[in-house]
């Protein structure tokens, strides 16, 4: 469940947070999530309440009314135990992972500042630092991102193809996806293996490698049984 700011409730919604601040005051709201004693969060069951209320009361009915009809909607809003704060967290976290590997992706590991990426999600250099505390750190997430996406792609087909030649060649568009990156980004993955035998991005390298490795060896045995077929590309 997303978490919102007061200003993100009032943009997404369209009320002003006068309004709001009265709807709680009523109990047309239920309170919102107290992260610390000068913030507060609201859940998706805020912004989907003050959807409701804008459309009844256009619909002419009174805030008596709309609160007796939103009864419980309005209880069970309020029962809810989510850790909004943890959510919000999470977001920002997402966010930030996000626009590094697009900036990653895009201008190589060197050329890619703090700065930017903070600046692209509305967040400071002091917040990524909680989430991740280098920019290396940051660049292995990153790393984990991009092979993520694209086991994502060809996990499927490559499991579910009966024919092991169609399944060597999603195994194959998936390491091509992967050194498809910024050659400034391979290059510095190449050399951080190399000269690092230990260490998180050394690990994650070694298992996307086996990840891929493997698949296609058993595919190869499978065409070594058989009579090998023209291997078909994927097509995207």
């Amino acid at each position: 469940m997303r978490a919102y700011t007061i200003s993100e409730l009032e943009r997404h919604s369209g009320v002003r947070r006068g309004v709001i601040h009265f709807y709680l005051g009523q109990g047309l709201l239920p309170p919102p999530h107290k992260a610390s004693a000068t913030r507060a969060l609201y859940s998706e069951d805020h912004l989907e309440l003050l959807r409701a209320i804008s459309t009844l009361k256009y619909e002419g009915l009174s805030l008596e009314q709309i609160k007796e009809r939103l009864s419980d909607r309005i209880e069970k809003a309020g029962a809810g135990d989510v850790d909004l704060a943890a959510e919000q967290l999470e977001q920002r976290r997402s966010a930030i992972l996000n626009e590094a590997a697009r900036q990653f992706a895009e201008k190589g590991y060197r050329r890619t500042r703090i700065a930017d990426v903070v600046r692209a999600v509305g967040s400071t250099p002091l917040q990524l630092y909680s989430f991740f505390p280098s920019k290396h750190h940051l660049f292995v997430a990153c790393y984990n991102v991009f092979f993520r996406w694209m086991a994502a792609q060809v996990e499927l087909p490559a499991t579910t193809e009966s024919d092991p030649a169609a399944r060597l060649a999603w195994r194959l568009y998936g390491n091509l996806g992967i050194h498809a990156l910024s050659p400034e980004i391979i290059a510095f993955v190449q050399a951080e293996s190399v000269m690092k035998e230990d260490g998180d991005l050394p690990r994650l390298i070694r298992s996307t490698f086996h990840s891929l490795h493997d698949g296609a060896v058993e595919d190869l045995r499978g065409l070594r049984r058989g009579r090998p077929s023209e291997i078909p590309w994927p097509s995207t």
